[in-house]
């Protein structure tokens, strides 16, 4: 009964992280291919242009407004990226606790404390990245600040469209830091047990394709 369990455990696990892991190869893939056919290359190109005409003209209250909201933003989600780790480790030392909850939902998996308690570990490190991410994306809007206020004359002495890969940087960290949120919905029901977990990541992939 128990090798059953755990065999469905891995079998369904794995399911679940193939669908996640096929879907997001086809989407890199596309937005290396055809980057305005996602959101993501729409929004670089923007980016783009949005530098471009900040640094050609006097819109220096338009750059502080949306550099500020952006770091506001990305303040924000790691603070709650922080309080979610702290109190997963809070989970992980009260595991009697979860365990008596999760088992009464897992219908088909594995009911190892064990396993239940690195599945919350992998939770826990799942927002770690998250915070870590976000933190890097402050940093880098915060240079991007900075790198704004420079004349072509004085870039170029740097490096040119050194403001440009900055932004794009710090995009990029919190785009990662957004995907981490994302991936914490099938985590979570994965401690209720593997079926749900798979059930949320084909729920997820459905919310992302249409915002991919």
């Amino acid at each position: 009964m128990f090798f059953d369990a755990k065999m469905t455990e891995v079998f369904l696990t794995f399911a679940a992280i193939a669908v996640l892991g096929v879907y997001h190869w086809r989407l890199w893939r596309v937005l290396a291919t055809s980057p305005k056919k996602t959101a993501m290359g729409r929004h670089k190109l923007v980016r783009q242009a949005w530098v471009e005409m900040v640094q050609s003209g006097n819109h220096d209250i338009l750059a502080v407004q949306t550099l500020r909201n952006w770091i506001i933003s990305a303040t924000f989600l790691a603070s709650t990226s922080i309080i979610f780790a702290l109190g997963l480790l809070g989970v992980v030392f009260t595991t009697d606790k979860l365990s008596q909850a999760a088992h009464e939902l897992n219908f088909l998996g594995s009911q190892d404390t064990q396993l239940l308690l690195i599945k919350a570990i992998l939770l826990f490190v799942n927002f770690m990245i998250a915070f870590f991410n976000f933190s890097l994306a402050i940093r880098a809007f915060i240079h991007t600040g900075f790198e704004l206020n420079l004349n072509g004359e004085q870039e170029q002495k740097i490096t040119q469209g050194l403001a440009d890969a900055e932004l794009q940087r710090g995009a990029l960290n919190f785009t990662l830091g957004m995907r981490g949120y994302y991936l914490a919905v099938p985590l979570a029901l994965w401690l209720f047990g593997p079926i749900w977990m798979l059930a949320g990541s084909i729920l997820l992939i459905g919310i992302l394709h249409r915002i991919d």
